[in-house]
């Protein structure tokens, strides 16, 4: 399974590959937490039939190659992009489109619909420029942090 790490500068956030499941063989493998202060992904080991086999921690300690690499040796194809810092002031917007049932911004033109209902007015405009140069199609609300 394909999974992508946004940098953001010189931090890459970790927290969206919590949720995500690969099946390799026999065994499915769920990333299930991400503990930002010691810099580890907790994993769970499945078999076929849904019975837990085993769990695993997986440490940034040892650098992010060997990060990624026992993650690719779980069926993760890890891909890391250049992403956005986003502003207070829209992630706080986008709060509230979340709360209202609101799920993601899709492209049209020069600009962004919300669920293609209404345009959206709250990226600035250094934010809708990273978006469009960077040809972003569709982006879920929720990754927008």
């Amino acid at each position: 399974m394909r999974v992508e790490l946004k940098r953001i500068g010189e931090k890459i956030d970790f927290t969206n590959l919590v949720g995500k499941e690969s099946v390799v063989l026999d065994k499915t493998t769920m990333i299930y937490s991400w503990d930002n202060d010691r810099k580890e992904l907790g994993i769970i080991i499945n078999n076929m039939e849904g019975d837990r086999v085993g769990t695993e921690t997986i440490s940034l300690a040892f650098g992010l190659v060997t990060f990624i690499e026992k993650l690719e040796s779980y069926g993760f194809n890890v891909v890391i992009t250049d992403g956005i810092s986003y502003s207070v002031d829209t992630k706080n917007k986008v709060q509230g489109l979340i709360q209202a049932g609101f799920v993601k911004l899709i492209k049209l033109e020069n600009n962004y619909m919300v669920d293609n209902i209404f345009q959206q007015t709250f990226l600035l405009e250094n934010e809708l420029q990273y978006l469009l140069e960077n040809n972003v199609l569709e982006i879920n609300l929720f990754e927008i942090k």
